[in-house]
């Protein structure tokens, strides 16, 4: 299934219906959080490929807490994430908060958030699709809903 930006509620799209009719006989890709040094600079190059909408609380649920380090401007929330073949990709807000302008969410409301249309990073839009399912699955059939 090739998968596009994702601007609804990932739970909206998978709704009542199984693994299968989503994945046909695709597997699942892992992938797995890493911290900025591990990234060694990897994430130079990628760029915006994706969206998926759900909430900060489901993917720090799944990554863990974000990297701490941001540029204090337009993102103030981030995950680096990497595949079993090293493909890297970040998952990002931008220019949510009022880091940027002054105006609307601080932090800590903006993760509070019940969805936001989170951007996803990397260099390769079908290693992003991967990206997306991986989430899509872990967040819709094997996420409690805590």
């Amino acid at each position: 299934m090739e998968t596009k930006f994702v601007n609804e509620n990932i739970e909206d799209i998978l709704k009542g219906k199984s693994k299968e009719e989503i994945l046909g006989d695709k597997d699942i890709i892992e992938f797995r959080s890493i911290t900025l040094e591990q990234s060694a600079g990897r994430t130079s190059g990628t760029f915006l490929l994706g969206e998926i909408n759900t909430s900060y609380k489901k993917l720090e649920k799944l990554f863990g807490p974000p990297i701490e380090e941001n540029d204090g401007y337009k993102i103030s929330t981030r995950w680096i994430v990497e595949d079993d073949n090293d493909n890297v990709c970040t998952i990002y807000d931008y220019k949510a908060t009022n880091m940027f302008d002054g105006y609307g969410y601080n932090v800590r409301e903006f993760r509070a958030l019940s969805n936001y249309n989170w951007h996803l990073g990397g260099k390769s839009k079908t290693v992003v699709d991967d990206l997306i399912m991986f989430i899509a699955s872990k967040i819709y059939w094997d996420c409690d809903e805590s």
